[in-house]
């Protein structure tokens, strides 16, 4: 994921105070956040893809309270196989729709299905 602009990250006071500010951290901060034109440093809420997390996120909860969610058994039971088998696959198919939203997202591609994701979480 490329985000622009400066983040605050633990190697910032870990790693780059050390290396930058003999160890200041304060001093660094304060430096980094002036060339920052907003003032401040994000974290990883402020990335691009915060929004559509946070998206995904209620349309899952969404989902699993009006019970259209795969039991967990499904999925504990694909876990079980994988791990039992002689010769295990790369990847497995698990869940109510996994199989046909496989399918659309090879047929439609990427773009058009990230589009038709975006569309239904909407509702």
């Amino acid at each position: 994921m490329n985000t622009p602009g400066q983040m605050h990250t633990p190697m910032v006071e870990v790693r780059l105070a050390k290396q930058r500010a003999g160890g200041d951290v304060e001093a660094l901060l304060k430096e980094r956040v002036s060339r920052i034109p907003l003032g401040f440093m994000g974290d990883g809420r402020d990335t691009a893809y915060a929004a559509l997390a946070q998206h995904v996120a209620a349309a899952t909860r969404r989902s699993y309270e009006a019970g259209n969610g795969s039991p967990p058994s499904a999925i504990a039971n694909v876990i079980s196989k994988a791990i039992t088998a002689k010769r295990p696959k790369t990847r497995y198919v698990a869940g109510k729709y996994a199989r046909s939203l496989i399918t659309m997202r090879r047929l439609v591609g990427d773009r058009m299905f990230d589009r038709i994701i975006l569309k239904a979480m909407s509702r």
